[in-house]
């Protein structure tokens, strides 16, 4: 088990946030949530959980991906099971990952309308109104491949800093 400075990792996760407008997490080692902000998820991603053969595909996605971090040691960008992009960067303590550094539930279709028929098909044999997830979709802020990739440079920098800093070391 890590031990974190959860005062100053939440500064900086609200800071990112308040800078982006992205929902910013860190997972452990064992790829469990243990600290977010903003706490709650978008209303797209709290319909998706809200069924739960959906929830574990949102678990199995977030770990899948911190275990190909784990695997390259580096930033992984990917689409979740339903369709939105999300970034996981690795956060190293004495060489050794320790935990991961999570952004997502991130739109980055400029034309939604296009896109939407992708999204209903990954989303069809879950048990939630398609029409509450379609106005949820619609209503999610388009990001642009461009700053998905700057905030993913923040990220890694955000990464480098929880290590020099300390804000995460490993457990006894």
């Amino acid at each position: 088990m890590a031990n974190l400075d959860t005062e100053k990792l939440k500064k900086l996760l609200q800071s990112f946030y308040h800078l982006t407008g992205l929902r910013i997490v860190i997972f452990d080692n064992s790829f469990h949530e243990i600290l977010g902000y903003p706490f709650e998820h978008c209303s797209f991603c709290s319909l998706i959980r809200s069924n739960e053969t959906a929830l574990q595909k949102c678990f199995a996605c977030d770990e899948a991906a911190c275990k190909v971090c784990q695997h390259t040691n580096e930033l992984y960008l990917y689409t979740c099971h339903a369709g939105l992009s999300e970034v996981v960067s690795p956060i190293y303590y004495n060489n050794t990952i320790i935990a991961y550094l999570m952004f997502g539930q991130i739109c980055n279709y400029p034309d939604k309308d296009a896109v939407w028929p992708f999204i209903r098909e990954r989303c069809k044999d879950y048990a939630i109104d398609i029409e509450a997830l379609k106005q949820a979709f619609f209503k999610k802020q388009y990001v642009s491949v461009e700053t998905l990739h700057a905030a993913a440079n923040i990220i890694e920098a955000c990464t480098a800093y929880i290590h020099l800093s300390e804000l995460i070391r490993k457990g006894e």
